[in-house]
This record gives structure tokens, sequence and C-alpha cells, in this order.
């Protein structure tokens, strides 16, 4: 239900500022310069085995924390990463808390060290004995080197889907 006054301040059309129609002609041809098909990446499922060594990849991005399991476990992290050889994109999935504190550590750490990602790694899974005798799991991890120093290949074609976005509007 609208008023008098409502209907009155909505009749006039709002004036823009030169740099306000400035400023709109350039979202709008950015908009249009970017019509169109886009392209995600389609990772692949990492699994890391146990007392294998890893290396040669690099995690990308900050890793997604606690998705939620669907299967009534707890938390798990998705970690996106490359294959520093080729270029495949995967997700590794760190469903096991001492391994995901291990890698929130590590990460944080070379972070406010001032390291940057991406982040070169090489890692091992294991398990150790504690001190009242029962195992656990262990993610020994190193970064050994990050940011722009990291050559990230391009990601392998089959790994591309076309995606177009909704229109925001």
């Amino acid at each position: 239900m609208s008023t008098e006054t409502e209907t009155e301040i909505n009749a006039e059309p709002i004036v823009l500022t030169d740099e306000a129609s400035a400023f709109l002609e350039r979202v709008e041809a950015d908009r249009a310069a970017n019509a169109g098909p886009r392209f995600r990446v389609n990772t692949d499922r990492f699994t890391a085995e146990q007392g294998h060594y890893y290396s040669n990849f690099a995690i990308v991005r900050t890793p997604n924390y606690d998705i939620p399991s669907q299967k009534g476990y707890g938390p798990s992290t998705a970690v996106t990463i490359a294959d520093l050889g080729d270029g495949r994109r995967y997700t590794w999935w760190v469903s096991n808390t001492f391994e995901q504190e291990r890698l929130v550590k590590t990460l944080d750490n070379a972070i406010s060290n001032g390291d940057s990602y991406p982040f070169e790694v090489e890692f091992v899974r294991h398990k150790k004995m504690s001190k009242n005798g029962n195992e656990y799991n262990v993610l020994s991890i190193a970064i050994t080197n990050s940011g722009d120093d990291v050559a990230l290949p391009n990601v392998p074609e089959d790994q591309l889907e076309e995606w177009i976005p909704e229109d925001d509007e």
C-alpha cells in the first residue's frame, strides 16, 4: 500500500552525477566484455595414502574448512591441489582431526610469516603411537615454495567445464 508521499518521491527520475554515469558505463562495458561462457575447474578426487611420500604438488588457495559430513562424521576440509608436473587439479579431502589441525597450523604459520598462495608442499600421512599405546594419524607436511615462486601449470582442458553465470539483475 503506497502513500501519496511515496508516489511523489518515486515519480521524479533521479539525475545521476557525471561520475555516477561514467561509473555505470564502465560497469556495463565490463559486463558486456565478459558476457558469454566462462569456465570452472572440475577437479578429480585426490586420495593421499598412508605411508606414501608426496611432492611436486601445490595447495592452490585457502582450503574450505568445516564442510559437514554427509555420512554423519565430523567436518572435513576440502583442499584444492595442483600437480605441478601436468597442472591437473584435485580436491584432497582431509577428514581426520589431527591431520586437519596440522594442515591449518602449517598454512597459518606460513601466512603469518608473509608467505602466500599457492604453496608448494611435500607431505606424508602416517601413524604414530601415543604414550598410552593408541595409534593416531599424523600429517607431516612442509612448504617448500610459495606465492610467485610457484609456477602453476595451466589447468588441463579436460578439467574445464563451460559455465554461464546467471545474470545478477
